[in-house]
């Protein structure tokens, strides 16, 4: 598991500015010319909380990663060797300050690192558009790393130029937020769960890995950003799956309930899935507001009635979803009926702009640019993007999928390799895509 938190506090700045020494001096041999007092590289923007955000990334309590921006206030903002960029604030069109993004710093062995620079970027985003009203940004950058921050929605703006300060040659680039919004999908907060924006901290979990066990307290909840879990319930030594949660959903929050809640299901990474991380502490403090207060009682109500309905199906049929268990030709008709007829509905759902159809094509889109990082990071998982896998990366079936990815198919907005990968072919057909749905 890699946590990404936003840097606060004295300690975890100091992290922050002992790993860019770390990498930029000592790994990747910049700065040259300049020494650092005790081992850390900060400057006057790092401790501006109210304009600048930074990010760190931790790995078994280890810094490996960081990211930073910077709001533009009294037009002042960290360029390499002071950019001029006076051109870029005539032509912008926005009223809103613009923002630098830089000081991407990861530790040479945690490069190849599964999920950890997009989600930096992404996390790094999302704070910036939702809590700070970016709606563009500059980056002045090392020409290395140009084709990976491409992928990131930024084009280049002006030549390449040698930066003594830095030992490097430095490409500058620019991306609005629909540029953002295209490349870094994300599964956004619905209304009703806009208090938990005040998260401070997301979790990457690789497949396989524990988001939390039955039985143990908990204080946290997870808004699944990205990826899908199971929900695990043990009986009898056995784990059964009653659910399968894709990117929208919210797991775990009865814990936010009391102080001795114990979980009820053990909640699994299906693959690579990122998680909004809540506290109940910190949630609590920001709850002095009645809304908010009654906004969070409707959450849990809904969910304890959503629960026993659940429970309440599975005890009409008789079963919990063990995968391979045998039950009887009765039951399996009553299970495969009353599928088929939630299939429809969400089938029927799409003409109407439903969730799946609207799902897919994000998620293709976003594969298409992320497609694959190539240059920068390679994927030693050799993962095969089949539509099993992008059914979920989205939570659902791939029986569910099919209608989508036949039609797909037959448009030639998209091919399926040999071996099961989906390679889209026009991403600008994908995007206005309309799925048509027969009953």
């Amino acid at each position: 598991m890699i946590v990404i938190k936003v840097a606060e506090g004295k300690t975890e700045l100091e992290e922050v500015f002992r790993l860019r020494h770390l990498v930029c001096k000592i790994q990747d041999g910049k700065f040259p010319d300049v020494n650092f007092t005790g081992g850390m590289i900060n400057d006057e923007f790092d401790l501006d909380e109210k304009h600048t955000i930074i990010l760190v990334a931790y790995k078994n309590g280890k810094p490996i990663g960081t990211i930073r921006c910077v709001e533009d206030f009294n037009n002042r903002l960290p360029l390499a060797d002071g950019y001029n960029i006076d051109a870029l604030r005539r032509s912008r069109g926005y009223k809103s300050p613009l923002f630098a993004v830089g000081w991407l710093a990861v530790d040479e062995n945690y490069r190849r690192s599964k999920g950890l620079l997009a989600n930096l970027f992404r996390f790094l985003a999302a704070l910036a558009i939702e809590q700070r009203g970016c709606k563009d940004a500059v980056a002045t950058i090392n020409h290395v790393i140009m084709p990976l921050v491409s992928r990131l929605g930024f084009k280049k703006i002006a030549d390449k130029f040698w930066s003594k300060s830095i030992g490097n040659w430095i490409v500058p680039m620019y991306a609005t937020e629909e540029d953002f919004a295209e490349v870094l999908f994300e599964e956004t907060l619905p209304p009703e769960l806009t208090l938990f924006a005040e998260s401070p901290e997301r979790r990457i979990y690789n497949q396989g890995e524990i988001l939390c066990s039955e039985g143990e307290l908990g204080n946290t909840a997870f808004f699944i950003k990205r990826g899908s879990v199971s929900v695990l319930k043990r009986q009898d030594q056995t784990d059964y799956r009653i659910a399968v949660l894709g990117s929208g959903n919210l797991v775990g929050e009865m814990a936010l309930y009391g102080d001795k809640t114990r979980r009820s299901a053990t909640i699994k990474a299906n693959i690579e899935t990122v998680a909004m991380v809540l506290e109940r502490e910190k949630l609590f403090k920001t709850l002095d507001d009645p809304k908010k207060a009654l906004m969070l009682l409707n959450i849990l109500m809904d969910r304890i009635c959503q629960l026993d309905s659940h429970i309440a199906s599975h005890r009409e049929v008789g079963i919990y979803d063990a995968g391979d268990d045998t039950i009887s030709v009765p039951q399996k008709l009553l299970v495969q009926s009353r599928r088929i007829r939630e299939m429809n509905e969400r089938l029927t759902a799409v003409e109407a702009g439903g969730k799946i159809g609207k799902d897919i094509i994000k998620f293709l889109v976003t594969l298409y640019h992320e497609k694959m990082w190539d240059d920068y990071l390679v994927d030693d998982s050799q993962e095969i993007h089949s539509a099993s896998w992008i059914a979920l990366q989205i939570g659902a079936t791939k029986q569910e999928l099919s209608p989508f990815i036949a039609q797909l198919l037959k448009a030639g907005v998209i091919k399926e390799e040999e071996g099961g990968e989906i390679t889209v072919l026009d991403v600008e057909r994908l995007k206005d895509f309309v799925f048509e749905i027969e009953i």
